[in-house]
């Protein structure tokens, strides 16, 4: 998966087309869906359908602040196609040469900060392992044999790691007004937030340089 990865952010990097594609940056946290804006979010924090952990909330409420506050820094980073998901159910892998044969799931796949799909598949890493740096080595070791990061993305990668959790919790607010159940997938990636932002808090300038030797 990890090469498989590296090769399709340079296939979409490469690709070329004259058609509009639908807009569906995930740094623009109010644009990801149609009933989830700066008012409707609000209003659901203010009165939440479900009990919300009182400390949990408050790290939602403050990255999203801090989401809103870096958007124009996030829209500075170089952009490309990418695909938002890239799972490993979303992978067609062939089971005798191992080797991947094709990508499923390309509903959320527009431009975008090109580093998000690194961040995004980073999470998925941690999220099944216990969240030590090697599992990271050697996926960024063969990440890293088709593509590399600048500095600067590579400095944003903790943030977008965060933001990616903010985005998707925008997107169920939408779901949640359009009349979805949505409190246990809510609720899986708040916890994920909160996993994921406790982590970073512990191991930031170790994963920082993890990433610049194995990404530069």
């Amino acid at each position: 998966m990890e090469k498989n990865v590296g090769e399709l952010s340079v296939a979409f990097n490469k690709f070329k087309s004259d058609l509009l594609m639908q807009e569906f940056k995930f740094y623009k946290i109010f644009n990801l869906h149609p009933l989830s804006n700066e008012r409707s979010v609000k209003r659901f924090f203010d009165q939440p359908p479900f009990e919300i952990e009182s400390n949990q909330l408050s790290i939602l409420l403050n990255s999203l602040q801090t989401v809103q506050r870096n958007e124009s820094n996030v829209d500075d980073l170089p952009k490309q196609i990418i695909h938002h998901d890239i799972l490993i159910f979303n992978l067609l892998i062939d089971n005798q040469t191992r080797k991947m044969s094709g990508v499923l799931d390309f509903d959320f796949a527009s431009h975008d900060v090109r580093a998000l799909e690194l961040a995004i598949c980073i999470n998925h890493l941690l999220q099944f392992d216990d969240g030590s740096l090697l599992n990271l080595e050697l996926f960024l070791d063969e990440y890293s044999q088709h593509m590399r990061l600048t500095d600067e993305e590579i400095k944003w990668i903790p943030f977008l790691m965060q933001m990616y959790y903010v985005s998707l919790i925008c997107i169920y607010i939408g779901q949640y007004y359009s009349g979805r159940e949505i409190e246990e997938y809510f609720r899986f990636i708040l916890n994920q937030l909160v996993i994921r932002k406790q982590w970073i808090e512990q191991n930031e300038c170790e994963f920082i340089e993890t990433l610049r030797s194995r990404l530069n």
